[in-house]
């Protein structure tokens, strides 16, 4: 054969091959686009109203429109009587070396001029999937922000991205979702936010029960707030949060637990501390956590079904599945200053209710529930906040009755002394509240309030400190 030849023949085997392949990736996009529609019908709260293809051998296109459903739950009186809706166009690369599916939402005509004013020619969202061969999918959605500047008032959003990675049988998932942070301002200078970008990511497998479980993170690079009430200043800055949270299944019961930090909370530039905090719950029952999504969800609020109440019997049968391992929990949350760590402990057990006693038997249901709080803070904490926080007239005043306050709740017995810390306990047992290993006297409080002297007008704008709450 001569060599000539022999390259056409080349070519035309190479060009079959590649409109074969073209003709197989645009028949496997369509028929996910064909399954997503299909699955559509049985749920009635987003209804298919039209739905069209072109096709063409590089590209082929599906243009859905879909209109809120659920007619006998949600009045489209709500909606000026005309109910809302959306339309997706789809549009599908055939390209076997790149193949995927973009993604366009066709907005109302009378939305294109606000639009435009927010984001000039830029697509307000991008959405963006990519199929592998072996069926790994990437969704790429992204939006650029915006910025408004009207009367001298200012808001810039400065835009989102998110990638989701996973497999058609939704096996596995991972994902990042980027916020990229936000400025506002007015006109007058009273008011003024600035937020830093939030990061969030997630890692999950799907368990044998069903369930998608992992590990997530979040990072919020802080916030500041400057606002005048009148003629008095008030701002709240914080800096990095970051938290993580775990969630596994072993035998047949899921366990969550997490972990955060919030560091330099600052009100009108005073120091409030730094949060600090994890918690964790564990004895779940697996399956039935697996039933509740798919009754809550496919069962539940896509078949137009809202009611989650415990009057429902099927809902309160599916909780009495969920915890009838005895699911405990535990939780310290702690906030930290020069004075010492203010910190709330909290571990509780609930001991399998039934099915009647989730029904609103509130007495057999306390005899269930063990819990164990403790509660602490440094003594001159409070103090501190007072002349940080309080307008200068107040400030003894607010100083002296917080002192008599505890030296009373120190005499009775409602406050402990743990050398620099004053602490209270609180134990629940069999139905029986003990607040440090007495029973619990709620009309204790406003026995030694009217007891105290009165104190001048506290300033509606002073912050109430967390601690001196508790400690009432």
């Amino acid at each position: 054969m001569k060599p000539a030849h022999l390259a056409l023949t080349a070519t035309a085997v190479l060009l079959a091959t590649f409109s074969g392949a073209s003709a197989y990736t645009a028949w496997r996009s369509h028929q996910q686009l064909d399954k997503l529609n299909q699955a559509m019908v049985q749920y009635p709260l987003l209804k298919v109203i039209s739905r069209s293809k072109t096709y063409s051998l590089w590209q082929s296109e599906e243009t859905v429109s879909y209109q809120l459903g659920c007619d006998n739950e949600i009045s489209s009186e709500l909606f000026g009587g005309t109910r809302p809706g959306i339309t997706v166009r789809n549009t599908v690369s055939h390209n076997p070396l790149s193949p995927g599916v973009r993604t366009d939402i066709i907005w109302p005509a009378n939305w294109a001029e606000p639009i435009k004013q927010l984001f000039g020619d830029a697509q307000p969202l991008s959405i963006h999937t990519r199929a592998g061969w072996l069926g790994q999918m990437e969704t790429r959605i992204s939006s650029p922000g915006f910025r408004v500047e009207k009367d001298g008032n200012m808001l810039h959003w400065k835009g989102l991205e998110a990638t989701f990675q996973y497999d058609l049988p939704l096996q596995n998932l991972q994902h990042t979702l980027i916020l990229r942070g936000s400025d506002a301002s007015d006109a007058q200078g009273r008011f003024k936010l600035s937020t830093q970008d939030l990061q969030h990511q997630g890692q999950y497998q799907r368990s044998s029960s069903g369930l998608l479980l992992g590990q997530e993170t979040l990072r919020f690079g802080g916030v500041q707030l400057a606002a005048s009430q009148g003629d008095t200043p008030h701002s709240f800055s914080a800096g990095v949060l970051e938290t993580s949270m775990q969630s596994s299944e072993q035998g047949g019961m899921v366990a969550l637990s997490g972990k955060g930090s919030w560091v330099g909370l600052h009100y009108n530039s005073k120091p409030l501390g730094d949060l600090s905090g994890q918690a964790s719950l564990s004895r779940l029952d697996a399956k039935a956590l697996a039933d509740y999504n798919k009754q809550a969800l496919t069962q539940g609020v896509l078949q137009c079904h809202f009611d989650s109440q415990l009057a429902n019997p099927a809902n309160r049968a599916l909780l009495a599945r969920i915890l009838s391992h005895s699911p405990a929990f535990a939780q310290v949350i702690a906030l930290a200053n020069p004075e010492g760590n203010s910190t709330l402990n909290i571990k509780a057990s609930l001991n399998a209710p039934s099915e009647a006693e989730l029904a609103g038997n509130d007495a057999a249901l306390a005899k269930k529930l063990a819990l164990q709080a403790l509660i602490s803070w440094p003594q001159i904490l409070p103090e501190r906040w007072v002349n940080d926080f309080a307008p200068e007239a107040q400030r003894d005043a607010l100083v002296q009755s917080y002192r008599s306050m505890v030296s009373q709740m120190l005499a009775t017995g409602s406050l402990q002394q743990a050398g620099a810390l004053l602490q209270t306990r609180f134990e629940l047992a069999d139905g029986k509240l003990l607040q440090n290993g007495k029973p619990y006297q709620p009309q204790r409080g406003p026995a030694l309030a009217a007891s105290e002297p009165a104190a001048e007008p506290i300033d509606p704008a002073l912050p109430v400190a967390p601690d001196e709450a508790l400690s009432q």
